[in-house]
This record gives structure tokens, sequence and C-alpha cells, in this order.
């Protein structure tokens, strides 16, 4: 059984935690009916969910900013080729 200080050591110390391991810990606490470090692993388990929505936002992001790039150059390139002729 882990103390609460244990599972707050782990919660700050190991960003690269997967939001499965923490179901996983989860299950187990309930398996076991051991709810005394529930909560901070539902705060992890946000936070972690947190992280990999922002992350998502950030990619389409980034899709859109090249598709606009890509826009952009063309544009570029037929004004380039109408000012040379």
């Amino acid at each position: 059984m882990l103390s609460e200080e244990t599972v707050l050591v782990r919660f700050y110390s190991s960003p690269s935690r997967y939001i499965c391991t923490v179901f996983d810990e989860m299950r187990t606490a309930h398996k076991n009916r051991n709810y005394s470090y529930l909560e901070s692993l539902i705060d992890e388990a946000n936070l972690l969910a947190s992280r990999m929505e922002a992350a998502l936002e950030e990619v389409q992001s980034l899709e859109e900013l090249h598709a606009e790039c890509k826009k952009l150059r063309k544009e570029l390139k037929e004004l380039e080729e109408k000012k040379k002729s």
C-alpha cells in the first residue's frame, strides 16, 4: 500500500506517465478497497488528459498554419510571376 506522500511524489516527479497507468492504479485501488490516494490519482488523470487535449489542439493549430503557409507561398509565387511578365 502506498502512502499519500509517496503518491504525491510520484505525481509530481513522473511527467512521462501514461494515463492508462493511472487508470490501472485506480482499478487496483478499487479492487483492494483502498481509496486513500484515489483523489490524487483522479487529479493526475485530469492533468494528463488536459495535457493530451492541449497537445491535440497544438497539432491542429500547426496543421492549420502549415496549410495557410502553403496558400500564401502559392499566392506569392503567382504574384512574382505576374510581376515578371
